[in-house]
């Protein structure tokens, strides 16, 4: 998921990208190096300790330096959930660019299509989300983390779609808090890639709203997605709220 802004502006949406298509992510690790390729644009990032980032998970910070002053950034992170523990097969990134965008991105150890549950139904019971909502609603920009949501995620093998509903909380890091509502949808699941990609229905809010993910590790133990959501403050080209982030979680 990736969206492009200015400072102090509500940033746009920038579309949804299905998993295992247009971005391609690859590593060395020597040196600590991570690129990034979203369609004929290629970005190189080496390993460089904090660089800006607030490491709460357990991952790395890498950058670009791009001129004098501006660097582009790059976090590649591990979700915790419940009590601390880890998630094994899945992760997620960050990255910032010298053109003002942000990008959100699940990846990791992916289940084979051979390696799906058998059950008819599948639940996941433990989730995380990591992400940052703008939000100008008020007139200012303000922005929020997303750390106290919740939500709910399945998947439906007799139909092949996966369900999910977020109830989306934004923590303003001062005490601050504000409920953007609760987003739900369902999404067909790819015979190919094993991935899914589709929309989410707001309530209250009247928002577009996308989700694109996959699967990990064996049996499927593990499930991972980015998402983006804005709500138009008048004109098409603009917002006066944009949520972007990831969503992870095990069975």
């Amino acid at each position: 998921m990736r969206i492009v802004g200015a400072a102090g502006l509500t940033p746009a949406l920038d579309g949804i990208h299905p998993f295992n298509s247009d971005v391609v992510m690859s590593f060395t690790s020597d040196p600590r190096t991570f690129t990034i390729s979203r369609f004929s644009n290629g970005y190189t990032y080496v390993s460089s300790g904090g660089q800006g980032f607030a490491l709460a998970d357990p991952g790395g910070a890498y950058s670009k330096v791009v001129s004098p002053g501006e660097t582009d950034k790059f976090l590649l992170g591990q979700l915790t959930i419940g009590s601390g523990v880890p998630l094994d097969y899945v992760r997620y990134t960050v990255s910032t660019l010298q053109i003002a965008a942000v990008q959100y991105c699940a990846l990791g150890v992916t289940t084979a299509l051979t390696d799906f549950p058998t059950a008819p139904t599948v639940d996941f019971t433990t989730f995380a989300l990591r992400g940052i909502a703008y939000d100008r609603s008020s007139g200012s920009l303000l922005l929020y983390s997303l750390e106290q949501s919740g939500m709910q995620f399945s998947v439906d093998q007799v139909s092949s779609t996966v369900g999910v509903t977020m109830h989306l909380v934004g923590n303003s890091g001062s005490g601050g808090t504000k409920d953007f509502g609760t987003f739900s949808g369902t999404a067909p699941l790819n015979g190919i890639t094993g991935g899914y990609a589709g929309t989410l229905d707001s309530t209250p809010n009247s928002v577009t709203a996308q989700f694109s993910g996959a699967f990990f590790g064996s049996q499927a133990k593990e499930f991972g997605f980015a998402f983006n959501l804005g709500r138009m403050a008048g004109s098409p080209s603009d917002y006066d709220l944009v949520i972007i982030g990831t969503a992870q979680g095990t069975r």
